[in-house]
């Protein structure tokens, strides 16, 4: 039902963009378009099957290769976090705030992690010097990220790009990246619907004086 809501949606206000989603028959050549929404109707499924709040609804339209626009909702808090014009903005209810860029403590690393991260990811992070770790899960973690609560989100077991494409558009906004293993900019426009490894930065410093030194 929301793929549905949110494919009708799209079409009116963007007829000539075409949607990736989650919930689609996708053929992974589709990632090789110029121009494309990237839509996950419910990230964190298995949060939302058990009634739990760490659901998200994320979109993303891909230029090129690169998100240009994203908007990430939590119909639990009724908060939608978006980016205009190199800005993150949050609503909740009616409040609206701009996530400002906040300093990065580089002898306390605040990583996120999924609740489910695998065994590659914890033992590469827990060789970083005071570190500080914390889990959540689906999209929310992008959102932690431009809210200042956290520096990095790292995943060595790839997932789906449609699970990331919204929180990146967000980093971007926000002066942050998502970088590949080899510390290259992350790119969609390949021949998978899978990411390979990343990590999702509140700055690219974070690589040069942390990730590099131990990956």
């Amino acid at each position: 039902v929301v793929d549905k809501l949110i494919r009708e949606t799209l079409k009116h206000l963007t007829p000539d963009i075409p949607i990736i989603s989650e919930e689609g028959n996708i053929k992974e050549d589709f990632f090789l378009g110029d121009l494309y929404w990237l839509i996950d109707p419910i990230d964190g499924t298995s949060s939302y099957l058990r009634g739990n709040q760490g659901y998200t609804i994320n979109m993303a339209i891909i230029c090129k290769g690169y998100p240009v626009f994203g908007i990430i909702g939590h119909p639990p808090s009724n908060t939608i976090w978006f980016a205009k014009d190199n800005k993150v903005i949050k609503r909740k209810n009616k409040q609206i705030l701009i996530c400002k860029k906040k300093r990065i403590d580089k002898e306390q690393i605040r990583v996120i992690l999924s609740n489910n991260a695998d065994n590659e990811t914890v033992s590469l992070i827990k060789k970083i010097p005071g570190v500080r770790i914390s889990k959540c899960s689906s999209s929310l973690k992008f959102c932690m990220i431009v809210e200042g609560k956290a520096d990095l989100y790292p995943r060595l077991e790839g997932i789906s790009k449609w699970d990331i494409a919204a929180g990146d558009a967000l980093l971007r906004a926000y002066g942050g990246t998502i970088l590949n293993d080899l510390g290259e900019e992350y790119n969609y426009q390949s021949l998978s619907s899978k990411t390979g490894k990343f990590f999702a930065l509140s700055s690219k410093s974070i690589w040069q004086s942390t990730i590099r030194k131990l990956y």
